[in-house]
């Protein structure tokens, strides 16, 4: 079942939103208008993806001159980011706790906002995420290379200290 009749991920950040059909009420209206309000939860294909969007474009639109991540993407999708990560046993009980995946996603947002912002990032570093300029690209390097995640979260926090 989908209640809309345009697939969200067709429309791009340039689109003009006076041709996309949504339809909103008094709830929508209220989660478009409030920033604290950053999450949706409905079944698949009920227009989440678009909502986001549409909030993604309203907030970019009130907010000119500042940084948007990502820059050319009214939102993100992370779909693709597990498509080929294979964990074997010994390596699940490593990436099970809380702990580990808050680690993996705070590297992911330091290292592209460090990016974004043109800011170096640690010379270890560099190779790796040079062009990690989204959070499923950052993601992807950090579980390819997941043996070094002890060595980017240094790397990282050292760099930190100089802000």
């Amino acid at each position: 079942m989908t209640a809309w009749n345009i697939d969200a991920d067709t429309i791009k950040l340039s689109d003009s939103w006076a041709d996309v059909c949504f339809i909103t009420n008094d709830r929508l209206e209220e989660y478009l208008r409030e920033d604290e309000k950053l999450f949706v939860v409905a079944a698949k294909g009920l227009g989440k993806t678009l909502v986001l969007k549409k909030k993604s474009k309203l907030k970019r639109d009130k907010t000119e001159g500042a940084v948007h991540i990502p820059k050319t993407e009214l939102c993100e999708r992370l779909g693709g980011a597990f498509e080929n990560v294979s964990f074997g046993l010994d390596e699940y009980e490593k990436f099970h706790t809380l702990n580990q995946w808050r680690t993996i996603w705070t590297l992911c947002i330091y290292i592209v906002v460090l990016n974004t912002v043109r800011k170096p990032l640690p010379k270890k570093l560099q190779p790796d995420f040079e062009h990690a300029y989204s959070i499923t690209s950052a993601l992807n390097v950090i579980l390819d290379n997941r043996k070094l995640l002890h060595v980017y979260s240094r790397e990282i926090d050292a760099t930190l200290g100089d802000f």
